[in-house]
């Protein structure tokens, strides 16, 4: 707000222009007086002296004398155009006029003084016109920040000159610039001495910032100062992690830096103590003779429920002490129920007993006995037996199962109570490991409420425990007991729930592996078999179930041309092994469209693991009424032969197995069926038979044959291993039912054919003997057939015909 007194502009301008030159005055009384006195000193004679006077008085040019003096009428402020005439005080004498004062541009005379009447205070726009106080002048005008900005500042209102320079207002009221800026054009900016560095948004002199030493954001510590750009301490302080400490009696700096001494002792002359009755314990100065954890010596607890007297451990109830430790013992699974009763791997304790992870106790059953263990793996293969008032190992003989090595198995374990049993849950828990007596054994097990004795035919009377495959190792051990789940009995226990009594017994399982099928489709009559994944998975699983393999791979090939008979279709799957060169252990099977003929099937019968030549049979994909399931059970029947099991003695086969046990090819022991978890009763007939049967599908493997399946399948994978000689071309002589056959593309065969090898003789186009062969017989497993494999790598010139032992003369052109 504008405060001051009205102002007409430039009207002073017209007083120094227009004005008049004023009338000239008389003299003063003043001077009169100097006159009267200078008559009193001329009254001699009047005329006499003023001539005299005007001698005395001489004028310069241009001046005029006005009584006894000189004076320029034209400029004398006092004498002006006339003696006597005087200017007022604000007038000057010009040109003998008395006209106001020019006081130049701006200003103007007041009382005598140019004065700037347009920045003057006190003559702000006139002379005599003051501003009131705290006010300027600007433009002739009086106000409060007439030449800046009003802004508030902290103190109040302050008038700030120029926005564009202030570092409290900078382009704006109210806009302060950091500490260390300047307003430079209006905006903040940083502005630092020579010495200084920004650090952020700050200057820092980085040779003395105890919080910037020697470069940004790098504090000296507590007590220490910056010199020079480093942290230094004073004194007899020294530099510790960033802090100025004294090594003399700092506790966790105590003669050296990072030397800490124990909670609750002191650092004396740079070397830690504990106070009187006390020793460091881990880093604490402890009473030894009073602390539980420390009784007596560092780090020897007494235990849950202990105290520490005069160094000595004392137990309270329901602690006991074992050795000098107060041990809880019915929670402590190295001592549970008492002292150094330890509770087996994966055990807790509770209540003093062993707690295994079947949430039963480790505390034998009374009243009750392990009749027998046994595992399942297709037959049944009894593992351990009760004789009277002990458990023993069962015996397997040559001719019986053995378990297999990394195929899935089912343990049963059969009960039989005794007469003051109370029926209640048990548990029976298996413990298998490997040959490492140090390895931590794999625990299993089954609960079941026991009524009543264990039985074959009632799977719910036996404890059933599920044995994946990868547990099933070579050179497997195992254990097998019965817990209680309810500690009440109060009998004593007897040494038939548990076997062995101490350590583990060996499973003895066998080392087999897997088995390689290749399956070709044959073309019969137009008619293709289908091969789809459905299909297959039929065949693969019912070879998994009663072969003794641990996996079976398969793998399918291209359509072929099938023979003429099922037989004959094994001559054209030799051909075509020999030109795929087939590995050792690959078992090539030719699926016909079926039924076709009264065969079902037919296979070379291999008498020797290492002839992968007669790794071939044929048979039919389905039967009607029973499906691709009956073609399974043909195909499991004919690779039987390919793994050279002969017929069982029963339906009047050709050639039968003289050693089977049974006459009639019973099956003596129950199986299992892993594909639906049921159990075969031993009412059947074994696979490889010729027995009626209600269903050619309800025949399942006997341990006679699964036992020798063991064998072969084991020597075929071990032969697979080895090198094998170059191949070297045979040869095929087919008789079926009498009628012989020579197969004219030569078969490639690593090593030697199978069969029996006999001489042949070889005759010329006379009949007359020239020379002789080794040929190899094999009979046929199914049909009326036999194969004989001609060694002679190509015929020789000469050679018309061949002469053996129950044949005819044949010749080789024979088609």
């Amino acid at each position: 707000m504008m405060v001051g007194t009205a102002r007409q502009p430039m009207a002073h301008w017209a007083r120094m222009t227009a004005r008049a030159p004023k009338p000239k005055r008389p003299l003063s009384p003043l001077i009169g007086l100097i006159f009267v006195g200078l008559g009193l000193a001329w009254t001699s004679g009047c005329s006499g002296l003023v001539g005299d006077a005007q001698e005395l008085v001489a004028c310069l040019a241009g001046e005029n004398r006005c009584g006894a003096t000189c004076h320029d009428l034209t400029t004398d402020e006092t004498n002006c155009g006339e003696c006597g005439v005087i200017c007022s005080i604000d007038e000057v004498c010009r040109e003998g006029s008395c006209v106001e004062r020019d006081c130049g541009l701006g200003r103007e005379s007041c009382q005598g003084t140019c004065v700037n009447v347009d920045g003057d205070p006190q003559n702000c726009g006139a002379c005599g016109a003051v501003c009131e106080p705290g006010q300027e002048c600007v433009d002739g005008q009086c106000g409060v920040c007439l030449r800046g900005t009003l802004c508030q500042g902290q103190n109040g209102e302050e008038c700030v000159v120029d926005l564009n320079a202030s570092a409290s207002h900078c382009a704006a009221c109210g806009v302060a610039c950091g500490v260390d800026e300047a307003c430079i054009d209006g905006v903040c900016t940083l502005s630092c001495a020579p010495n200084e560095t920004v650090c952020g948004q700050r200057c820092r002199d980085l040779q003395r910032d105890s919080n910037h030493c020697g470069a940004c954001d790098q504090p000296c510590g507590v007590g220490a100062l910056c010199v020079n750009g480093a942290c230094s301490c004073a004194g007899d302080t020294l530099l510790c992690e960033g802090t100025c400490v004294d090594l003399q009696t700092d506790v966790v700096n105590c003669g050296a830096c990072g030397i800490t001494c124990p909670q609750g002792g002191a650092c004396i002359d740079g070397i830690c103590s504990c106070p009187e009755g006390t020793v460091d314990c881990g880093g604490v100065c402890t009473d030894v003779s009073s602390d539980a954890l420390n009784c007596g010596q560092c780090n020897y607890a007494c235990g849950s429920g202990g105290t520490c007297e005069a160094s000595v451990c004392s137990c309270e109830a329901p602690s006991a002490q074992c050795g000098q430790l107060c041990i809880d013992v019915l929670n402590d699974p190295q001592n549970c129920g008492a002292c150094n009763v330890t509770c087996a791997i994966g055990e807790s304790c509770s209540m003093g007993l062993c707690l295994g992870a079947d949430a039963c106790y480790d505390v034998a059953v009374a009243d009750i006995a392990i009749e027998e263990v046994a595992v399942y793996q297709a037959v049944k293969i009894a593992l351990v037996e009760r004789t009277e008032d002990r458990l023993s190992a069962v015996t397997i003989p040559a001719s019986k199962p053995r378990p297999v090595v990394g195929r899935y198995g089912l343990f049963r374990v059969f009960v039989e109570p005794g007469p003051d049993w109370q029926a209640r849950e048990i548990s029976a828990r298996l413990a298998i490991t490997g040959p490492d007596p140090l390895a931590e054994p794999t625990l299993l097990y089954a609960k079941k409420t026991v009524t009543e004795a264990s039985t074959d035919a009632d799977p719910d009377s036996t404890f059933l425990i599920d044995v994946p495959p990868e547990t099933m190792v070579d050179g497997a051990r195992f254990q097998v007991s019965l817990v209680e789940c309810t500690p009440t009995s109060t009998t004593t226990p007897t040494a038939l729930t548990r076997f062995p009594e101490t350590g583990f017994a060996d499973l003895n399982a066998a080392v087999t592996g897997p088995m390689k099928l290749h399956l070709i489709p044959l073309r019969v009559g137009g008619e293709v078999p289908s091969l789809d994944p459905d299909i297959v998975d039929i065949y693969r699983n019912r070879l998994m179930a009663i072969f003794p393999v641990t996996d079976v791979v398969v793998t399918t090939g291209p359509e072929i041309n099938g023979a003429g008979s099922m037989c004959d279709h094994l001559a054209v799957l030799r051909e075509l092994r020999g030109i795929e060169d087939a590995p050792s252990d690959v078992y090539y099977y030719g699926v016909a469209p079926g039924p076709t003929g009264n065969t079902t099937g037919c296979s070379s019968l291999s008498s020797n693991p290492a002839n992968a030549n007669a790794r071939v049979s044929a048979g039919w994909d389905r039967n009607n009424g029973q499906g691709y399931e009956r073609g399974a059970a043909t195909m499991a029947h004919e690779l039987g032969h390919a793994h050279g099991r002969r017929h069982t003695p029963c339906g009047g086969p050709a050639g039968p197995d003289p050693n089977y046990p049974d006459p009639d090819a019973d099956i003596v022991e129950w199986g299992y069926d892993f594909r639906n978890g049921s159990f075969k009763p031993p009412n059947r007939k074994d696979m490889m038979s010729y027995c009626p049967n209600p269903d050619r599908t309800q025949a399942w493997v006997g341990e006679y044959t699964y036992e020798a399946l063991v064998d072969r399948v084991a020597a075929v994978n071990q032969l697979a291993e080895l090198a094998q000689p170059a191949q070297a071309p045979w040869r095929l002589l087919m008789v079926i039912n009498g009628t012989p056959r020579w197969y004219d593309n030569p078969i490639l065969i690593r090593g030697t054919p199978s069969g029996q090898p006999l001489t042949a003789e070889i005759l010329d186009e006379r009949g007359t003997l020239i020379t002789t062969a080794v040929v190899y017989r094999e009979e046929l497993a199914d049909g009326e057939g036999i194969n004989y494999m001609v060694t002679t790598p190509t015929l020789r010139p000469g050679w018309s015909a061949i002469r053996m032992s129950g044949l005819p003369t044949l010749s080789f052109d024979v088609r």
